[in-house]
């Protein structure tokens, strides 16, 4: 709970600066892709905890795979963000603590994969990925995500 206290008070102060920037004509682009993958992780969880599809939309390559569902995200802890394939690829994993057919469950492990695209990190659904509950039979990312090839 503190540690996403922490990611949501980095986020704020973060936004706060960006907007300061965005008045003053300064360029935001973030050039560091690590650092960049850590802002849109962190920003991805509180719009899905806010349960917010609109702007959900805007982290995935494919707009049209935000979901909100039955399943609350009551909170989250990133365990891990690893980047493969010279930074064209990441794979997040999270704790998650959510709520669904009214009971409460801690620690339900997640794996989001990213794709870097047109300069910014979107999150993409692996072919045969299934509910939080189960497992991906495959980590392979058909056209770098791209849906449209």
């Amino acid at each position: 709970m503190v540690q996403y206290r922490k990611i949501a008070v980095s986020l704020l102060i973060s936004l706060l600066i960006g907007g300061l920037f965005a008045c003053s004509g300064v360029e935001t682009r973030v050039e560091d892709k690590n650092v960049r993958l850590q802002q849109r992780l962190e920003g991805y969880l509180a719009v899905r905890k806010a349960a917010d599809i609109i702007e959900m939309q805007k982290y995935f390559r494919n707009p049209g795979q935000a979901r909100v569902g039955s399943v609350v995200y009551k909170d989250s802890d990133i365990i891990s963000l690893e980047m493969t394939e010279e930074g064209q690829k990441a794979e997040t994993k999270l704790k998650n603590t959510i709520q669904a057919m009214g009971f409460t469950f801690d620690k339900v492990p997640q794996t989001l994969y990213w794709i870097w695209y047109e300069k910014d990190w979107y999150l993409v659904i692996p072919v045969n990925s299934t509910h939080p509950f189960g497992k991906t039979q495959s980590k392979e990312l058909p056209n770098n995500g791209d849906p449209k090839k």
